[in-house]
Parts: C-alpha cells; structure tokens; sequence
C-alpha cells in the first residue's frame, strides 16, 4: 500500500468510526462518555470479525488491522 492509498484507507477507518459512534450516541437513551461508545462499538466491530473469520481468514485479518487504527488513533 503506497502512502496515498494509506492515508485514503485512514481517512475511510476514521469516517467509518465516526458514522459508528453517532450511531450508537443516537440510539442512546443514556448519556454515556465517550470512551463507552467507543467500547461498544469495538465489541461489536470485533463480533463481526468472529465470524468472517471462519469464513474469510485473510479479510479477518484486514480487518482486525482496522481495530487497532482505531484504539490507537480515534477518540
């Protein structure tokens, strides 16, 4: 992957991120901080990676690639 196609994939990872959490602060009937939001999405984003696992290991991979860009660079 060449710079443009790596800043273009992290700009994609943050928008998906950011879809995820309004998402989940929408059908929110609590107020909860922000890093809870964050939680349930990875949880949920990771429950979906369980099962393409089996199915499709090297996109699982890809995958969970996209996990650790967002617990080490959104917030």
């Amino acid at each position: 992957m060449n710079l443009k196609e790596r800043l273009q994939w992290e700009q994609d990872v943050r928008n998906f991120f950011e879809e995820g959490m309004e998402r989940l602060s929408d059908d929110s009937v609590v107020d909860r901080p922000r890093a809870r939001f964050k939680e349930a999405l990875l949880t949920s984003y990771m429950s979906d990676i369980q099962e393409l696992i089996a199915l499709n290991p090297q996109n699982a991979i890809k995958e969970l690639n996209t996990i650790k860009f967002i617990v080490n660079n959104c917030h």
